[in-house]
């Protein structure tokens, strides 16, 4: 059985599983889910956008993975810290204040974290 289909699901445990793979584009349709623990895990993809709409979603924890790319900081996504993302080396952006690397580490930026990050929430990369 596919675990999207189960939409009464409320609590999401898989950390530190022997799991790999992609997160699913259509995560967000665990409209009941409230908590999503998917740390130290192998996944290595990036963070659907789609979930900034998952509204009862309050403890989410992602890290220790091999996440890349920016977090979708928008919706509900907004409300987590830095702290339920660390551990993905190639993942950034707000809530996060890590160093994005465009290919070397001779160059490198700092991300600064802004409440009103229109930058990101636009989708501009």
């Amino acid at each position: 059985m596919e675990m999207t289909k189960l939409h009464g699901l409320v609590v999401l445990n898989l950390s530190g599983n022997q799991i790999i793979g992609q997160i699913q584009e259509n995560i967000s349709s665990l409209r009941q889910l409230a908590s999503l623990d998917l740390s130290s895990k192998a996944f290595w993809c990036h963070i659907p956008s789609s979930m900034g709409s998952m509204l009862f979603l309050s403890y989410l924890y992602f890290s220790n993975n091999n996440l890349s790319g920016m977090v979708p900081y928008k919706g509900q996504m907004t409300t987590f810290t830095e702290s339920a993302f660390e551990g993905n080396l190639h993942f950034c952006g707000a809530p996060l204040l890590l160093l994005y690397q465009n290919g070397n580490s001779d160059n490198t930026t700092i991300l600064e974290n802004d409440s009103s990050d229109e930058f990101l929430d636009n989708g501009f990369m």
